[in-house]
């Protein structure tokens, strides 16, 4: 009588190589007694073959190194140092798929973000609540920037935040909170042009805190869901916000009638918003650009509007039109950003993962030992 013992191993998702390994071992059966040393050791060395396959391979290799050690025998032990190397492998390669977390200079950007949504909130409440004393007034300060702050540091330290996930929430937070104002100010235009009461500080504090919060909790359910960087999540918030001013500037310039000035000019900076975001959200992929660049594009968007409108001011003097001043602003960002991104693209793109300096490539190898009554034979490698 023989025994066939057949394996196979499971190999992480996402994984770019396959790991198979077939043991064959003929022994001849004993009859049913009393577990020995031996039948100990094979079924600890199958325990360690259930966690290999359950990708559980730190727990494989603690257990197949303890089983090296204490092998009864020494083609057992051969057994278990060549199942130990493709558990080492295995643990290894999960390793580096695993998600990359937030770096300090990630995670300053969300406490920042967080105290500056902590006083907005309080800003908020206080509007709300009417407080009589200075105490009442100054506590929501105190208190909710405080839990802003504090329940960051918490949830990180329960769990480190992935990598662009930080970038996400805060660009959530700013684009929610730019939705929202230009939301309030078309309605003011509008109010005002038909001579309607305008909203009052309790309702405007409201929209505008209600777009903020909104954004940040969308920037933590796109960044933790789909995953993302923090050049990709300042990428979209930047497109975001030149959309909405450099066709809000265009609105006003081609909108003659001054008392629907104001109101062209943010409808049509919301329009410009939300093509911003969309573009932004579907051509990050495709661009990933780095943090650094993104700031130094926003940089050259800012100097061409004001060196665009400075210089119109300068040379037209009392004669400056604020509606060419305007569109001059615009067409200065515009060309500003279009510079600056072309002198910019040597800049390295930000990836998701660091690209390894080597490429890996595939390899097999034979695994052949005799044993008492038969042999060990296998492969084992990457494709």
């Amino acid at each position: 009588m023989t025994r066939t013992i057949t394996s196979s191993f499971a190999v992480p998702k996402g994984g770019a190589s396959a790991v198979l390994l077939v043991l064959a071992l003929l022994a001849p059966l004993g009859t049913a007694k009393a577990a020995t040393p031996q039948e100990e050791w094979q079924a600890a060395y199958r325990e360690a073959t259930n966690a290999l396959l359950a990708e559980r391979y730190e727990e494989a290799v603690l257990e197949l190194q303890r089983l090296v050690q204490t092998a009864p025998t020494a083609a057992d032990g051969r057994l278990a140092s060549e199942l130990l190397k493709v558990a080492r492998t295995l643990a290894a390669r999960s390793a580096e798929e695993a998600p990359e977390l937030r770096t300090r200079d990630e995670l300053s950007v969300l406490y920042s973000t967080a105290f500056v949504y902590g006083l907005g909130t309080s800003a908020w409440l206080t509007l709300q609540i009417k407080p009589q004393t200075v105490a009442g007034a100054l506590l929501p300060f105190a208190a909710i920037t405080t839990a802003a702050v504090g329940s960051v540091a918490v949830a990180d330290n329960y769990r480190p935040l992935r990598r662009g996930l930080a970038h996400s929430i805060a660009a959530g937070l700013y684009i929610g909170f730019g939705q929202g104002v230009w939301v309030v100010g078309y309605e003011h235009s509008r109010q005002r042009r038909l001579g309607e009461e305008r909203w009052g500080p309790e309702t405007v504090s409201t929209l505008l805190w209600a777009g903020a919060t909104a954004g940040g909790f969308a920037g933590a359910l796109i960044g933790g869901a789909r995953g993302s960087t923090p050049g990709r999540a300042s990428y979209v918030a930047s497109t975001t916000l030149w959309g909405g001013l450099i066709t809000g500037f265009t609105g006003a310039l081609f909108e003659p009638d001054d008392r629907r000035r104001g109101e062209v000019a943010y409808l049509a900076a919301g329009i410009g918003n939300n093509l911003g975001l969309i573009t932004g959200v579907l051509t990050a992929p495709y661009t990933s650009p780095s943090v650094a660049r993104v700031r130094f594009v926003d940089l050259g968007g800012i100097g061409g509007a004001l060196a665009s409108a400075g210089g119109y001011a300068l040379i037209a003097g009392d004669d400056a039109d604020p509606r060419a001043g305007l569109g001059i602003a615009a067409l200065g960002a515009a060309v500003g950003l279009g510079v600056t991104w072309w002198l910019t693209d040597d800049m390295p793109e930000e990836r998701r993962k660091p690209e390894k300096e080597t490429p890996r490539t595939g390899s097999v190898r034979a695994l052949v030992t005799p044993v008492e009554g038969g042999i060990l034979a296998g492969l084992a490698g990457d494709l």
